[in-house]
């Protein structure tokens, strides 16, 4: 009876082996989900209506001239997501992993990327009047037409976004006499937060990969 209960668990083994396995690579799937999802939660927050920009600007009047100007924007009817193409990468290889493995995270969980994803599209896509901003800056003190001195003023004006970050724009200065301004601009804030943070993440990565390397190695 003891040679027959002893043979049984031996010929049970591979198949408990088997089980721990899929549990263990099924976990880790889940896992790896689960870190793409947080990835997208955290990324999805760094968001915004505002964005700096530099401009090439004519200030018309008496004595008009050239010159640089710098600024912020504002996007009235929509928010910017600065980290949209990692956003879009991540989303992909999400999918992708789900599709390979066959598991997906909770309703709840795949909801909300798919709102942060429709966002991105839906901005990418926007409307004509959701490209309209609200522009304010100072020109440099300094005229290109003969690099004479300039008294630096502020401005205030409405631009389009013709393309992604380019804007066109028209007002005037901030003055007791105003003239107007006319401005071709290009965002810059978004774009260096964006490679700020590409940055800062590979680092981090590095820097992990790094440490859990020499401390296996050390053992």
């Amino acid at each position: 009876m003891k040679k027959i209960a002893l043979f049984l668990a031996i010929a049970a083994l591979p198949l408990f082996a088997q089980e721990k396995t899929s549990e263990t690579e099924s976990f880790s799937r889940s896992k790896e989900l689960l870190v793409l999802y947080d990835k997208i939660l955290r990324q999805s927050t760094h968001k915004s209506h505002f964005d700096g920009y530099v401009a090439y600007s004519g200030v018309l009047g008496d004595n008009s001239y050239g010159t640089l100007s710098i600024g912020v924007l504002y996007r009235p009817f929509t928010s910017k997501y600065f980290l949209s193409n990692m956003l879009c990468s991540n989303y992909r290889q999400y999918t992708e992993t789900k599709r390979l493995t066959g598991i997906s995270l909770s309703q709840d969980a795949e909801k909300e990327m798919d709102r942060i994803i429709s966002g991105i599209r839906e901005y990418r896509k926007r409307a004509w009047y959701k490209r309209i901003v609200l522009m304010t800056g100072t020109n440099a003190p300094v005229g290109f037409s003969d690099y004479s001195l300039q008294e630096m003023n502020w401005y205030a004006s409405a631009g389009y976004e013709v393309a992604d970050n380019i804007f066109i724009s028209a007002g005037s200065t901030l003055e007791k006499n105003p003239r107007a301004v006319v401005s071709v601009s290009v965002a810059y804030f978004s774009g260096l937060w964006s490679a700020g943070y590409s940055v800062a993440e590979r680092y981090e990565r590095s820097f992990t990969n790094r440490h859990v390397y020499e401390h296996k190695k050390d053992e």
